[in-house]
């Protein structure tokens, strides 16, 4: 069971670093196309509506994350679960 609880922060961890790998990815990128939009000779439209593309795909990431957060949080549950089994038998 040891070896299960420690798998299971290690995912939780390892989900960490990567939402946070990708939100500074996203970030970056939101930021660079902000940048350089003067250069591209956009309208203000334009340039709203590539920034509302961007950020609807970074909240839909977000939400994505949440989800495997909360299977994470199932997982540990359970893994709890099969520790009180394991210390029954």
């Amino acid at each position: 069971m040891h070896l299960a609880r420690q798998d299971v922060s290690d995912i939780k961890d390892m989900q960490f670093h990567f939402k946070t790998a990708v939100t500074e990815t996203l970030d970056d990128l939101l930021m660079n196309l902000e940048a350089s939009f003067l250069s591209y000779g956009l309208t203000e439209d334009q340039e709203d509506i590539l920034k509302d593309v961007v950020q609807k795909a970074l909240h839909r990431t977000m939400d994505n994350f949440e989800i495997t957060l909360q299977i994470e949080d199932k997982i540990q549950t359970l893994v709890k679960k099969l520790q009180v089994l394991a210390d029954k038998s």
